[in-house]
């Protein structure tokens, strides 16, 4: 069975306020335990701030009003915060995807594009094949804010075909198999790619809109399976088994391969 390609076009909604708050980038400070220290002096602000970005890099923000020396000052007080947080965003880097310009990053239907461009504002839209961020171009596609505002963009696109495709994939598959199930819903669950509920409710991850058309079949069969065997006993593996042209093992095993987390 086929899995259809999404049509159709939309416009996403999305605001990222801090792309029209101005940065003024004064020095680098070269701590010597910290390594080199980017200062911002920005207007609007009344806290002094630390935050580690993608490149593992520590900025400190200051107000515009505030001393230099006093942010400094700041930044050796949290000097211990700062070194355990660069260890925990670096695993946490380590398990993402970074996107620039040059990112392959393909959504079942959608390849994603970013442009940057002599602009202000940011601009998403989607169409049958694409989705396409332009952004300014004299922004820091490293800074934390901006790769969250992809991600959003990402899962907003996952959650459109997600809501397209699985539904009547479900339905099709339910009638071949003669499972049938009550109700279905789309999520963005990070913990389980699907479940099945006791009232034989189907419930389905949008990152399975990142998995392979093989692989999201075998994810709707596995939990359609849940409305005869409710757990993971020999009764269940035998079903899934059947309906799988006895590859359960296989696909299992294959899905080990695979995560929700992908970014």
């Amino acid at each position: 069975m086929d899995i259809v390609a999404l049509s159709g076009s939309f416009l996403l909604n999305l605001r990222a306020d801090f792309f029209h708050q101005p940065f003024f980038v004064d020095k680098v400070f070269d701590h010597p335990e910290l390594g080199p220290v980017i200062i911002r002096k920005r207007t609007g602000l009344r806290r002094l701030s630390i935050r580690i970005d993608i490149k593992k890099r520590v900025i400190l923000t200051i107000p515009y009003a505030v001393a230099t020396a006093e942010g400094l000052a700041f930044l050796e007080r949290k000097s211990d915060w700062v070194k355990k947080s660069i260890i925990t965003i670096t695993h946490k880097i380590e398990k993402k995807t970074i996107f620039s310009p040059e990112t392959e990053f393909f959504t079942k239907s959608h390849r994603l594009v970013l442009i940057p461009e002599s602009r202000t504002r940011m601009a998403v839209s989607i169409d049958a094949d694409s989705l396409t961020i332009r952004y300014p171009e004299s922004i820091d596609i490293l800074h934390s804010e901006f790769q969250d505002f992809v991600r959003t963009a990402v899962e907003k696109t996952l959650t459109l075909e997600a809501k397209t495709i699985i539904p009547p994939l479900a339905l099709a598959i339910s009638k071949e198999t003669n499972l049938p199930f009550k109700n279905i819903s789309i999520k963005k669950v990070k913990s389980r790619w699907g479940s099945c509920s006791a009232q034989n409710n189907l419930n389905f991850s949008i990152y399975l809109m990142l998995l392979p058309d093989h692989l999201i079949q075998y994810v709707i069969i596995h939990e359609l399976c849940h409305i005869k065997q409710k757990n993971h006993g020999p009764k269940f593996w035998a079903l899934l088994d059947k309906l799988t042209d006895g590859k359960a093992k296989l696909l299992a095993k294959e899905m080990k391969n695979h995560s929700t987390r992908y970014f």
